[in-house]
């Protein structure tokens, strides 16, 4: 993961370790928050994770699904990449969003 700036305001995965997105997607916020991936609030509290697998999944062509969780939007690509900026960089470490 990594980021461009000197303060992390943005995070980026280039290429997924997982083939569901949405496990990429919670250890890439686990990452940003510097916390363990089961120390988050369940995802699917959020957004419906089967879903955002299936779509990304889905061929043909690049798909891109955003989503606001856990204090950030993430985008989400097809082809493996992951995008994390913050809601509120106030809020992005509370662990109830």
């Amino acid at each position: 993961m990594s980021d461009d700036a000197d303060r992390q305001t943005h995070w980026t995965v280039d290429e997924m370790d997982s083939d569901q997105p949405s496990l990429a997607l919670v250890e890439a916020v686990a990452q940003a928050k510097g916390i363990d991936s089961l120390a988050l609030a369940p995802l699917g509290d959020c957004f419906d994770t089967e879903a955002l697998d299936e779509v990304l999944q889905s061929p043909p062509g690049l798909v891109e699904v955003t989503v606001n969780c856990q204090g950030f939007r993430a985008t989400v690509s097809s082809g493996g990449s992951i995008e994390l900026r913050p809601l509120d960089s106030g809020r992005a470490g509370s662990a109830d969003e």
